[in-house]
């Protein structure tokens, strides 16, 4: 652990550093003075192989996008329960390249816009969260000042980036060792900077701590401001740290820096506290490691001892003052590309695949149709998966690459891609399809389910009543001289 650095927090109306190395005290001031400067642009974070991306618009996180699969959109609303993993299991399989799996998602009818957006800010302020768990890394920050009047102010999403830091905290360090810094009696009372002296509190500080000005410098423990205020002594805890590494808060003697764990649980919405962090390392992640840890092994701060010149200052100080911290030096050639060991040969290019040659998709599937209608449903079930590529949720298409599927035995390997798995898809995207209705008989039919084969004839009929072929086949299935056949000839819940 080593000495906390002294915090140099420059008026709102200097300039911002563009680049620098980055630690958790650097985050914390960063996020903080794009909320306090109402900044517009965009804000990287990189480390190791992983890349995040943060947009804001006048102070406002409205987007943050991550270079790491299990950091994906769908991923964190998986991880708070707000999708079930087979379901996006299933969306990942029928999904092309130039199709978003969320709109996949609404599409099919899986999720709503509604659980959408309420995931838009959880997300976001998760990766805020995860981020400050970094133990180092380098950020570049772009401004956009120009894009301000394109957005109304209404209009922006509500993410409250300080309660992102806030679960970083949480989530990011080992609580006892956070406990430890911030009860530190050695470290003397918490002061209050001059600009949270003036009887208002910032108004980045959530409505549960907005007291805390009035707190600091009494000479109380922390359980004892949580008990003034109301609130929970573990936010509080939180909120202290933040203080103390932006400068809001100064102590006479500042505790050791904390070593962040490098990860942070899935934040749950509207929870008060994280889910305990995933395993991690305070050493920087290899390239190769892409797979969360599991939540049960939760490391121990590390006790080899660093100095001061292991933490580089805030990040609102000139990039030149970072010249002091060998420790991040290696993360600053992160950006390119890199293995972990040198091969023997350097010169060899790794091999590149070869993208498939593009396909007509409208007259791919034209021609399928045709295949079929020549009862050669080998050569349409071929360019079907061609097709398919290109218009991964197109009724016509997944009908069509069914009943070929069907026809020519390929059943699929697992349960996403047989050829009843197609039908059900393309009514998924279209209830009425009559194409998709009429293979989804059919097959009922030559596999013997004599009432599966009525329902779906029934749904075919509702959908198109004009077809000849859907009436003479339910007649055939139909009993004779029996009023109500001994089976059921309607759907249920129809």
């Amino acid at each position: 652990m080593g000495r906390e650095p002294v915090p140099t927090i420059h008026p709102e109306t200097s300039p911002s550093p563009s680049e620098g190395a980055l630690n958790p005290t650097a985050w914390s001031a960063l996020i903080l003075a794009r909320v306090n400067r109402s900044d517009t642009g965009t804000l990287v974070a990189r480390h190791g192989d992983t890349e995040r991306v943060l947009r804001f618009i006048r102070g406002t996180p409205v987007s943050a996008i991550s270079s790491a699969d299990a950091e994906h959109f769908t991923e964190t609303l998986v991880g708070t329960g707000g999708l079930e993993r087979a379901r996006l299991n299933w969306i990942r399989k029928h999904t092309g390249v130039d199709e978003t799996e969320v709109e996949a998602l609404v599409g099919a009818g899986t999720i709503t816009r509604s659980v959408v957006d309420a995931h838009h800010a959880t997300h976001i302020e998760h990766l805020i969260a995860a981020t400050l768990a970094w133990p180092s890394g380098e950020f570049s920050w772009t401004p956009s000042p120009a894009i301000d009047e394109r957005f109304e102010q209404n209009l922006l999403p509500e993410v409250s980036a300080i309660s992102g830091l806030m679960n970083g905290v949480l989530g990011g360090f080992d609580m006892g060792a956070l406990h430890t810094f911030v009860d530190s009696d050695a470290a003397g009372d918490y002061l209050p900077d001059p600009r949270m002296t003036g009887g208002t509190p910032p108004s980045w500080i959530p409505a549960d701590l907005k007291g805390v000005h009035s707190v600091l410098g009494q000479g109380e423990t922390r359980f004892q401001m949580a008990a003034t205020l109301g609130c929970d002594p573990e936010r509080l805890a939180a909120l202290l740290w933040i203080l103390t590494a932006t400068g809001w808060a100064h102590r006479a003697k500042p505790p050791a820096a904390l070593i962040p764990l490098g990860s942070v649980a899935i934040i749950q919405h509207g929870a008060a506290e994280p889910a305990p962090p995933v395993e991690t390392t305070a050493a920087p992640v290899p390239p190769v490691a892409t797979a969360p840890a599991p939540a049960s092994a939760k490391p121990s701060p590390s006790p080899q001892p660093t100095s001061t010149e292991n933490a580089s200052p805030p990040p609102d100080s000139p990039p030149a003052a970072h010249q002091n911290t060998p420790a991040v030096a290696p993360a600053a050639a992160v950006s390119m590309p890199q293995t972990p060991t040198q091969s023997p040969t350097p010169n060899r290019k790794p091999p590149v695949a070869r993208a498939p040659a593009p396909v007509d998709t409208a007259k791919g599937l034209d021609e399928a149709k045709a295949f079929i209608d020549a009862s050669d449903f080998d050569a349409a079930y071929a360019l079907l998966t061609k097709v398919r590529r290109n218009r991964p949720s197109c009724p016509d298409t997944l009908a069509a690459l069914g009943w070929s599927a069907w026809r020519t035995g390929n059943l699929g390997t697992n349960a996403y891609d047989g050829p009843e798995d197609y039908l059900l898809l393309a009514l998924t995207f279209d209830a009425q399809h009559p194409n998709a209705l009429e293979y989804y008989a059919r097959i009922a039919i030559e596999k013997g389910e004599k009432e599966n084969a009525r329902n779906r004839l029934l749904q075919l009929l509702k959908a198109s009543p004009d077809s000849h072929w859907a009436q003479e086949a339910l007649d055939e299935l139909t009993p004779k001289n029996s009023s109500k056949g001994g089976l059921r000839l309607w759907p249920k819940g129809g």
